[in-house]
């Protein structure tokens, strides 16, 4: 009965992550497509160095995604899968907020995104790990922007007014708080959602006894 209930549990979590990578799809290239027509009309070239980095962004999102589709038919367990999705997707968003001016950049709830889609997939510990790497990510950009190691890309249509490299503590402190809380709720529900489908199907095999006995 348990293995058939974990095998069950992972046909779920198998579900879940192909509704990820349909989803991840469809919000990257729209993002990145606003990203890149804004960039657009305010370039002389259609090959300048923002609008290069945007495009093997894109490219690799797609890439990756059908990667993704050609293996997970292969795979039996999909825990180890599922980390290294969120993992890439985190690292993405990074690398978009690099690329869109670092500190300034509005991009930074994407994050939130990826931490959603971690609580959904592997309830509070993937939100909470999700919502941990990200922080570790972000604050690590800021400061090696902060201290001019780094210098991201500035594109001026995404550049948020307010963040400032001398008040440095502030998007950190309000974005990290904002990752862990979202990890939290979104567990939250996660789990409500999980209960709820187990309930579903123990109330569905007590019908299903019912029909046995009735017969």
């Amino acid at each position: 009965m348990t293995k058939l209930k974990e095998i069950k549990e992972q046909q779920y979590l198998k579900n879940k992550l192909q509704w990820l990578m349909f989803f991840r799809v469809i919000v990257a290239l729209f993002f990145l497509s606003i990203a890149t027509i804004t960039q657009i009309q305010k370039s002389d070239s259609y090959l300048s160095t923002s609008l290069l980095y945007l495009y093997v962004l894109a490219g690799s999102v797609c890439a990756l995604t059908c990667v993704y589709i050609i293996i997970i038919p292969l795979l039996k367990r999909f825990t180890l899968f599922a980390h290294v999705q969120i993992m890439v997707d985190i690292i993405f968003v990074t690398f978009l907020l690099y690329i869109t001016g670092g500190i300034n950049s509005i991009f930074s709830f994407l994050y939130s995104i990826a931490i959603i889609a971690a609580s959904i997939c592997l309830y509070i510990y993937g939100g909470m790990l999700a919502a941990t790497i990200s922080s570790i990510l972000y604050a690590a950009l800021i400061c090696l922007q902060h201290y001019h190691l780094i210098a991201p890309l500035q594109i001026s249509s995404f550049i948020a007014s307010g963040y400032t490299d001398e008040r440095l503590y502030f998007p950190i402190i309000v974005n990290v708080s904002a990752f862990y809380l979202i990890a939290v709720l979104g567990s939250f529900l996660a789990e409500q959602a999980k209960k709820t489908r187990l309930q579903l199907r123990e109330k569905q095999i007590d019908i299903e006894k019912l029909e046995l006995v009735h017969e």
